[in-house]
């Protein structure tokens, strides 16, 4: 793995916005995100519960999370932000959006990790001494045979992001019908986790070559480089160009 895909499944820094705003995430997280409030609340609204946060509290909101949320303050709401793409936990549980309990280890993590300068290898080693103490203090849930399905299918996409449906089933021992019922029963589907996935190996590439956007379109499979930039900056809020031009390429 080289340096520029792992340091780029790590964003730490610290925001700032006004007295009172709304954040639309329906369309699900592509990251975890561990934050800590400094000052103001939030209102997380998730499909199965509200999270309520506070100013000195940690919260955790999990990859694929399908969340709105309401930020308010009577100056300005501050808060840290750790977004990173693999939480790490070996076990068969998954956690959910939640506030977290924490202890002075915990705290003082955070205040080692500098967040006002380039990302750098002594912050990830702060980040991972958090995540573990944090993990101690979380709300945890047994995963279901579905989601178990799901990360599986994940997995094998990154692998082969072309694999058919019929060959992801039966490498997961289950017939066809049953992969997309799956997915369905849990508000996410086999084409979009596929496309987000390709279109995370087309950032790589745009990070880490020096080949065209036309050549990563071709190659990924998209049917033109006008429908790759599309779906692209729908994800990333960035165009490819601009994601070159943000990593100095």
């Amino acid at each position: 793995m080289t340096d520029a895909i792992f340091s780029n499944g790590f964003a730490f820094a610290k925001y700032k916005r006004g007295k009172y705003s709304y954040t639309d995430n329906r369309g699900g997280t592509d990251a975890h995100f561990f934050a800590y409030m400094v000052q103001g609340s939030c209102r997380i609204i998730t499909e199965k519960e509200d999270v309520y946060i506070k100013a000195g509290d940690f919260f955790y909101i999990p990859k694929d999370c399908a969340y709105q949320s309401v930020w308010e303050d009577e100056r300005e709401v501050v808060f840290y932000s750790l977004r990173f793409l693999c939480l790490p936990v070996f076990n068969r549980q998954s956690y959910p959006c939640q506030a977290i309990p924490f202890d002075e280890e915990a705290y003082s993590s955070l205040q080692k990790i500098n967040f006002s300068s380039r990302l750098c290898a002594k912050d990830i080693g702060y980040f991972y001494t958090l995540a573990a103490r944090l993990l101690l203090f979380m709300r945890a849930i047994p995963k279901s045979k579905g989601e178990e399905i799901m990360d599986i299918v994940t997995l094998l996409l990154h692998e082969d992001p072309h694999a058919s449906p019929a060959l992801l089933a039966e490498k997961c021992h289950i017939c066809e019908s049953s992969l997309y019922r799956i997915f369905a029963q849990n508000n996410r589907s086999l084409l979009g986790v596929r496309q987000n996935v390709i279109l995370e190996k087309a950032k790589t590439l745009l990070i880490t070559t020096d080949k065209s956007i036309e050549d990563i379109s071709a190659s990924l499979g998209f049917s033109s480089s006008s429908y790759f930039r599309k779906l692209f900056k729908k994800k990333f809020s960035l165009t490819p160009r601009a994601l070159r031009k943000s990593q100095g390429i």
